[in-house]
This record gives structure tokens, sequence and C-alpha cells, in this order.
């Protein structure tokens, strides 16, 4: 067998060897005979099954005497009369388009553009955006023209550019980098009136261009009656549906949807689609992914805790404070009431109300604790968990652990709200550091921004755990 392969490949190679020495000796070849791809321009369509993702490449079959040669996505080669291709992103994409016939493939080539609308999801896709029960298709698209708050460094600079194709927003592009949450805020206006005694579902699917690992999303009205408060992670050039089932309902007329993108890199662009928000009690028919229970275990009296030895050792010397209330950012001549109960339980006493986040912060500067340091390697992950019990309900908590060195570079700097006398668990697994570099000491950050007067909040169990592989 060997031996019949090596001949084969001798009769081949010297046919070839022969073809490219003597071209002419080939009857009715013509060097000069190739086509002209302009002169079918019109014979290639290309059309778009927005339903499916297909498109389709045809070439007129009624013309004589060349074939088509389609390049499709740069590397698959097709001289089909007919032929399609499975396109999962939404985007621009091309097909080069050539002829051949007998005497070769044509010089030139033509080049056509084609558009994918949406993104099919691998995973849930969150619920049908236009079927009967979404009330935000209820609303005239126009109603939702969104408006922005961009601030790099918290300096207001022009909106981001962005197209629309029907409820859908593309391209909203922040060309400047960002550090912070809150400075690049996109809010979508409506008309719909929501209900504490409702509970609601809600899905949006999100792409970038970048990663990002720090994008919040909001649902409430613009005085501050707020449904929910989340952050999700996106992964540059996939989608993400970022859903919300059964969430307990606000009196809260003309909700709004708040993106907020701070912390973009330079350049980000993100696709906002398929928005959904919707009365729990209708059926769409969408079955919801089950919901995974986080497995972590916590054990805040353990060596593995990190933080136990800075409640062991703590020293008020060691706490800073900022409040103030309003637009204005002036600080509250009325301090923030602070005691360590002992046992790693803390209260926190606002006397007066604060509307906006980082209007009630309660530091812990663990860098000004002689001898013990909570130092972190970048790609390490922690597990960590707190407990927060308060009299009222506080809407987007915020919670902050990082870098002493560095406020840009955190395990964790989320939102949380907290509901009123209970005893409520944040809890986040396997965080790892935001920037990309080791950080020599941790500081904790807890931010009641919001919270109305008279709130009393006790912390306990605060526990920050190396990740069990």
């Amino acid at each position: 067998m060997k031996n019949i392969l090596k001949t084969f490949g001798l009769v081949a190679l010297a046919g070839l060897a022969f073809t490219a020495c003597s071209p002419d000796d080939y009857d009715g070849v013509n060097q000069n005979g190739l086509p002209n791809v302009n002169d079918y321009a019109d014979d290639f369509t290309v059309t778009v099954d927005q339903n499916t993702n297909q498109a389709h490449f045809e070439f007129n079959p009624d013309v004589k005497g060349v074939v088509p040669l389609w390049t499709i996505n740069g590397s698959r080669y097709s001289s089909a009369y007919s032929d399609s291709a499975y396109y999962r992103k939404a985007g621009d994409y091309t097909v080069d388009c050539q002829v051949k016939n007998r005497n070769g493939v044509s010089d030139g080539k033509i080049t056509k553009t084609f558009h994918i609308d949406k993104t099919k999801l691998n995973g849930f896709g969150g619920f049908v955006a236009d079927g009967p029960y979404n009330l935000w298709r209820q609303d005239d698209a126009s109603v939702h023209t969104p408006t922005f708050w961009y601030a790099p460094g918290w300096n207001q600079i022009a909106d981001p550019s962005y197209s629309t194709e029907g409820y859908d927003f593309e391209g909203v592009t922040f060309p400047q980098a960002t550090t912070e949450q809150w400075q690049a805020q996109m809010f979508i206006p409506s008309t719909i009136t929501l209900s504490k005694d409702k509970s609601y579902d809600f899905s949006v699917i999100l792409t970038s261009n970048t990663d990002h690992n720090n994008v919040t999303v909001e649902v409430g009205d613009a005085n501050g009656n707020i449904m929910f408060n989340e952050k999700t992670t996106l992964k540059a050039g996939e989608p993400v549906c970022f859903w919300k089932s059964d969430v307990p309902g606000v009196d809260a007329s003309n909700a709004r949807i708040v993106l907020d993108f701070g912390g973009n890199a330079e350049n980000t662009s993100i696709n906002v689609e398929n928005i959904v928000l919707k009365d729990h009690a209708n059926d769409d028919g969408t079955k919801v992914p089950d919901v995974v229970i986080d497995p972590t275990v916590y054990t805040y009296d353990s060596p593995n805790n990190i933080w136990k030895q800075i409640d062991d050792n703590f020293d008020p010397s060691i706490m800073t404070f900022y409040y103030a209330n309003g637009a204005s950012w002036e600080a509250n001549p009325d301090p923030i009431g602070f005691n360590a109960l002992g046992g790693g339980k803390y209260e926190i006493s606002l006397p007066d109300a604060s509307s906006l986040q980082w209007q009630a912060q309660v530091i812990f500067h663990t860098e000004n604790l002689a001898g013990f340091a909570l130092p972190v390697k970048v790609g390490d992950k922690y597990d960590i968990r707190v407990k927060v019990h308060s009299n009222n309900a506080i809407p987007g908590m915020t919670l902050k652990v990082t870098d002493s060195n560095d406020k840009d570079n955190y395990l964790t700097a989320d939102r949380h709200d907290i509901p009123a006398d209970e005893d409520y668990e944040i809890k986040l697994p396997a965080t790892t550091l935001s920037g990309k570099k080791d950080a020599a000491t941790l500081q904790l950050v807890l931010d009641f921004g919001g919270a109305p007067a008279g709130t009393v909040v006790t912390v306990s169990d605060i526990t920050i755990q190396k990740t069990a592989e």
C-alpha cells in the first residue's frame, strides 16, 4: 500500500509541474479570458432570516459560462449557487463574491455586508420580549429614549453615541475609560407603574466588546423606590442575559431602568437588547433555569478567616466616617454612631437621612492596625460573608473590600438591598481582585447611603476566607 501511494504522489507532482510550466498546452485555456466579477454584481444576493440567524447566499442560476465562488467567514469556500451560514452573535458580517470560468477565477471580488439583528444565547435567553405581557413594549419605543450621565473622573463629558433598532439600543459607546461605579450611567424611562402588591419578572440581554466586571442593573423610579439593584459581569463578545424572577414590587410611577457601566475600558461598546418587564402572575411560557444554591461553607471562628484577627485585636482608632446628604455633599454635623460590641459585632447608628451612595461611610482602616495585615495575591479566590441586621430597609448598602493602597483594586464593591428587621447575610463566593496586582492588605468599607433617619445597623460575623480548591 505504501508503494502505491508513493507512485501516485510522484505522478500527481509530475502533472502539477507540467501544468505550471506549460499552461498554453491545454486546449481552450486563455489567461486573457478571465471573467470580470463586476459584470455579475447584480447576480449575487445575500438575505438574512433574522428569526434563525441564517444568512443565505444566492447566485442567479440563469447565468451561463461562469459559476460563483463564495468566501464565507474568511475561510470556507463554496461554488454552490445556493449556500447558507449560521451566525450566533449580532453584528455586521461580510462575504466575498467571485466568479470563475474555464480560464480561472476572476481577479477582482465583490464584498457584500449583511447584518445580524439579534444574538442567539447558548443558555437562558430571558422572558418573551414580543409577547403580550411585556409591559416595556406597551409603551411606544420613543418613550424609552435614554439619557446619560457620563463622567470619567467625576467630570461629566458628552453623552455616548448609540443607535436604536426598535426597542433595542446598539453600539452604546463609551470612548473614555471610567474607574468608579456610577460614572457611566444610562437612564431608560417608561410610563409603567409598579405596585408593591405585585411581583415582577425582568430580563435584558447585554453584550460588550470589552470585558466588564462591574455592570449595575437597577429597576425602580427616580424618587428612590428601587425594586432591585444588582451587578453582572460581561465577557468581551459574549452576550449575557441578566434576569430576575418573582421580585417583590414597589410603588413606583414612571418606572425606569438604570444601567451603569462605570469601570469601563476605553472604547467600550454595549448592545442592550430584549428588555422585558412583566407581572409575574402573567405566565408567558418561559421556563426559568434552576437557581444554583451557593454550597460554600462560611466559618467565622476559623484560622482560615483572615478577618477574625481584626475583630480580636480591634482598636477604635482605625475607624473613619463620612456622613452627608443631598447633592451638595456637605458633611453632616451629626456624627455616625459606632460601637464595637465585642465578639466581632459592630453597631452603627445613623441619626439623619442620606440620599446617595457613599453618603454614610464606615471605614475599617486595617492598614493602621500594626502587625495584622490581610495580604491577597492577584488571582487568589476568597469567599466573603457579612451578617447585617437593620431596623429600617436600606436600598443598596455597599460592601467594599479593597486594597488599602488602591481603591480600584477590590475583591467586591457590590450594593445589596437590606430588608427591615431581618437577619440578612451577604455572601460572595470565590471573589478575586479586580486589578492586576497584589494587595498588601485589605480595607473594609460599609456604606449606608440612602438609609432613612434613625437607622440602626448591626454588622457581625465578617468572614474573608480563601476559597477551598
